[in-house]
């Protein structure tokens, strides 16, 4: 086991990094039987990976059939630096595996230790180091995914009270409640980012294990088909294939675990959407009833301004006729004596009356022929968009139709 690199602070957060130079990882590599497709799977960001192979390894003048087992931790799901990359060499004649696993940390290598310890003589079956790396990947995402739910949760009930606040508050007229939104959004949008990608690395890690107890049944049929050989009192191929059993009754305690997670996964998502949802109701609803209230102390202005225009037309014919009577064109004083009321004062009131009276009439008329003009134009605008929507859907509709008819001509 390779324990992680620590010399470099910006590289120790990877696998690939080892604290040893390039001339003693290709002779541990020689002498440790690793497979040059090792090369090409430290370098890969990606989901957890297994991957399986039959060689022929040479061994000075012979060759020895061998297995070849290379699975990388998750590395675009997680941020901890705990990925680990296992590769394992498995000679089937022999019955011994070769395995190395880069990237340890100290609590990485007492698991491993304390899980070979259980295994005790099972040890050499070819998949328990792919299903120790298994369950230490298991465990890796499954922290990780509790944490990140954990947090999850709590972001959803801080909002719900939040919100319980502010409702209270704007019924109390008081609007002193900061929620901090582009703060909030920010981490909410990070963090709705990495439980999804936990879920899609738990997917990928559940296909990872569908190969491997795909894998297995293929080891156990081939075990079923040689003769047996003893070790004294036990028979080998019946040994190994009651441990490939136990281990392909573990890999499918780990597959309903995983569907349990994910499912998990999907109802946190699935209730953070719903909290974002109530939460943009409730803030459409609060801009609603502030719409509600400017259109509302817009109307009152508007009501306002009539009646100071009511009051304008009344006074200003009154206005205009007093000021066209007071010019010296009429002669209302009388040649002996000074200003008197002339006998024809009701002159100016019925013509105030008549005056005023066209113009409410008038001012009413044209009022009445804007708002005709403006609910036509209205009408009209509807029923030109009601028309294009319509004709949309037939045009849509007749080419799903054409499409039908294609496909069951061909067919």
């Amino acid at each position: 086991m390779h324990s992680r690199s620590t010399a470099d602070p910006e590289m120790a957060e990877e696998a690939m990094t080892i604290p040893y130079g390039k001339a003693t990882f290709q002779k541990v590599a020689q002498c440790l039987y690793q497979h040059r497709s090792l090369a090409f799977l430290l370098g890969r960001i990606s989901t957890a990976l297994f991957n399986s192979r039959s060689v022929a390894w040479n061994l000075g003048e012979s060759k020895a059939p061998a297995i070849v087992y290379n699975c990388k931790s998750d590395t675009s799901s997680p941020g901890e630096p705990d990925d680990i990359v296992l590769s394992a060499t498995h000679f089937t004649d022999q019955r011994m595996t070769y395995a190395a696993m880069y990237g340890c940390t100290p609590k990485t290598i007492s698991l491993v230790s304390t899980s070979l310890g259980m295994f005790k003589g099972q040890s050499l079956h070819p998949l328990v180091m792919p299903l120790i790396f298994a369950e230490i990947e298991r465990k890796r995402l499954f922290n990780v995914l509790d944490l990140k739910a954990t947090a999850l949760r709590q972001w959803i009930i801080k909002l719900e009270d939040k919100l319980h606040q502010e409702s209270r508050a704007s019924k109390s007229g008081k609007n002193d409640v900061e929620l901090g939104s582009n703060n909030r959004d920010c981490q909410s949008t990070k963090l709705w980012i990495e439980v999804s990608s936990l879920r899609n690395g738990l997917q990928s890690l559940r296909g990872q294990l569908v190969k491997m107890i795909e894998h297995c049944e293929v080891l156990g049929a081939a075990v079923s088909k040689q003769p047996a050989k003893r070790d004294g009192k036990t028979d080998r191929h019946d040994e190994e294939h009651k441990t490939g059993e136990r281990i392909k009754t573990r890999l499918s305690e780990m597959l309903i675990e995983f569907d349990s997670k994910v499912r998990s996964c999907d109802s946190l998502l699935g209730g953070m959407a719903l909290a974002a949802q109530m939460e943009s109701n409730h803030y459409t609803r609060r801009d609603a009833r502030v719409a509600i209230a400017i259109a509302r102390a817009t109307k009152k202005d508007g009501s306002q301004m009539k009646s100071i225009s009511h009051l304008g037309m009344i006074f200003l014919p009154g206005t205009f006729l007093a000021s066209l009577f007071s010019m010296s064109f009429f002669n209302w004083t009388s040649p002996d004596s000074n200003q008197i009321i002339s006998p024809w004062v009701a002159i100016y009131c019925a013509l105030t009356i008549i005056v005023t009276s066209f113009t409410f009439w008038r001012m009413r008329r044209w009022m009445k022929k804007e708002e005709d003009r403006a609910l036509l134009l209205f009408m009209k605008e509807i029923d030109e968009n009601e028309s294009q929507i319509s004709a949309e859907s037939q045009v849509s509709t007749d080419s799903q139709v054409s499409t039908d008819s294609q496909i069951s001509t061909k067919a």
